[in-house]
């Protein structure tokens, strides 16, 4: 297939779930290339992957990751490949398991001071914490209020470092942290695209290793929520950038086999969203549930912008007028969205908002 008829296919590959504002309508061509590279390296092993889906959601942006940045994953997306039942898996991804624990606190656990304290204590817990796991980027630990019925939430926003570059003997998820991948991965090479990838027994290895390294993050992010708060009680526990199947994955979004509930983290001055999920993708060959994991950044005072794909270059014009040509957005300023949540439910009908609870604290610490 020539480059025009793929980068043809690449967009249609594309399902637009977005809010439609101007950073996700200048990602979108950034995406497209990073289908187009997919789709490339499949179709140099002889696979089409023409039923590829990427679903971009409300919280559709830019990953600060530098491999995932230039290897073209955006955030706030699911990614279905297509590669005719072939265990293939992309390396540029990187997953790092990070997710959600939330839990429900009695009274007497909501003590701040208290908290605060053993926060700062949490890489004593257990040697595979460390000191900067749930306060680096945009980990957090929020505490929330159900005004209705007096009852406070806590949760818990993190990943743990181990799963980059391994953990006793199940090998790292990130091939520039560990050489374990080196001999097993291979790179599609053409033009400017450096596409690295696992094919085969390597891929289920890869995904083996994925799942040992979700199970112990929840594990421990659980171990982490009765340390804090030792009357609480688990009501959600759930990872947003991870792999759901050999040929999905998961980059800032909830998704299950089936309906489920989880809370939107949109910012830190909004309140908390719980949703209820309960339709199916329909672009997709098999039932699959999913809900966007929370705001997803947004750049700010831009009025319009455009993304050249050959040049790898950003145009953004300003409200004033004044343009700027940028190879990287993530250098510029930008903020959360706060919309996400309806977009979500009232536009695209993926399911209901069935309550919303007060913000009270956000710990980085």
């Amino acid at each position: 297939m020539n480059k025009l008829k793929l980068y043809d296919l690449a967009r249609s590959c594309l399902v637009d779930f977005t809010n439609g504002d101007v950073t996700a309508s200048i990602l979108k061509e950034y995406a497209v290339k990073g289908m187009y590279s997919l789709l490339s390296c499949l179709q140099s092993l002889g696979i089409d992957g023409k039923k590829s889906r990427l679903l971009a959601l409300p919280d559709f942006t830019f990953s600060r990751n530098d491999l995932r940045y230039s290897s073209n994953f955006p955030y706030g997306t699911i990614l279905y490949i297509d590669a005719n039942d072939r265990p293939f898996m992309p390396l540029g991804f990187r997953p790092n398991c990070c997710g959600i624990t939330m839990v429900e606190l009695r009274e007497s656990d909501f003590d701040i001071n208290s908290i605060r304290q053993r926060l700062r204590q949490l890489h004593r817990l257990d040697v595979d914490i460390s000191v900067d796991d749930l306060n680096r980027g945009n980990h957090f630990v929020g505490f929330y209020l159900d005004v209705q019925n007096n009852t406070y939430y806590a949760l818990i926003h993190g990943s743990f470092s181990f799963v980059k570059s391994g953990h006793n003997s199940t090998p790292g998820l990130y091939i520039d942290k560990t050489t374990f991948w080196e001999k097993k991965m291979q790179v599609f090479h053409d033009g400017d695209i450096n596409y690295p990838y696992l094919l085969d027994e390597a891929a289920e290895e890869y995904f083996d290793a994925y799942l040992q390294h979700e199970l112990h993050t929840k594990t421990l992010r659980g171990e982490v929520a009765s340390f804090l708060f030792p009357q609480s009680r688990i009501i959600f526990n759930k990872t947003h950038e991870g792999i759901f199947s050999l040929n999905t994955l998961v980059l800032g979004a909830y998704t299950s086999a089936k309906p489920f509930n989880c809370p939107v983290l949109l910012s830190a001055e909004s309140d908390l969203p719980i949703l209820q999920i309960n339709k199916p993708f329909s672009e997709l060959p098999f039932a699959l549930y999913g809900c966007p994991h929370g705001g997803g950044y947004s750049l700010t005072h831009i009025d319009s912008g455009s993304y050249n794909v050959e040049n790898q270059l950003y145009s953004l014009q300003f409200a004033n007028g004044a343009i700027m040509e940028t190879n990287d957005i993530r250098k510029l300023i930008y903020d959360y969205r706060h919309n996400t949540d309806r977009v979500w439910t009232e536009k695209y009908g993926y399911g209901e908002i069935t309550k919303k609870l007060q913000t009270k604290y956000n710990l980085k610490l």
